[in-house]
């Protein structure tokens, strides 16, 4: 599903707004325990943590301001929550909106094949009346010059037939793994070992 999250500074004063950690929504257990966030839904199997360029000055939220973020998200569990993180460096701190029951739907699962020939690539069937490309996130892993990993953030795809990126010095192809979809539709988890 595609979700937005804003958040609104009703304050008389400015808000300072991690920029690393934009306003998030992290889906929860049934514990109401973070399972993973819309922004990373690998984590659960991820060959590597999701950052990006490194810490950058806190954005700053006028009064009476919002900042909305859209987000795709997996919903493999039914409870959602908006997050945020707020306050100067060192002293920031978690705002969470309220916990978001959700009723999913039953859906037959997608079918995927994945094949080594010619090359390494995943076939997903689409749901029944579905005809657009399916949107894709993955991360991979080789040897080349050392052990590379590298990943691509949420796409459209060409096709349904899907192919890894790896980096092109990569001359032993060891993992890969994706989660890809339509929306409003359930996903598939690709999940593929070099041998």
């Amino acid at each position: 599903v595609m979700v937005s999250v804003r958040l609104d500074n009703v304050s008389r004063h400015t808000v300072l707004v991690s920029v690393n950690n934009y306003p998030d929504a992290i889906v929860l257990d049934s514990a109401r325990q973070e399972v993973y966030s819309a922004r990373d839904p690998l984590l659960d199997q991820a060959l590597f943590e999701l950052t990006g360029p490194g810490p950058r000055p806190p954005m700053k939220l006028r009064p009476q301001r919002a900042l909305v973020a859209s987000y795709f998200v997996v919903l493999r569990v039914a409870l959602l929550q908006a997050v945020a993180i707020v306050g100067p460096r060192g002293k920031e701190h978690n705002i969470h909106g309220p916990i978001l029951p959700l009723t999913l739907t039953d859906e037959a699962p997608l079918r995927v094949t994945v094949m080594e020939t010619p090359t390494l690539h995943a076939t997903i069937t689409p749901p029944p009346g579905v005809s657009a490309p399916p949107y894709f996130i993955e991360q991979t892993q080789c040897t080349g010059n050392g052990t590379v990993s590298t990943g691509r953030g949420w796409q459209a795809a060409n096709t349904d037939v899907l192919t890894p990126e790896f980096p092109t010095d990569c001359t032993t192809p060891h993992q890969w793994i994706a989660v890809a979809g339509w929306l409003n539709h359930p996903v598939v988890d690709i999940a593929w070992s070099g041998r």
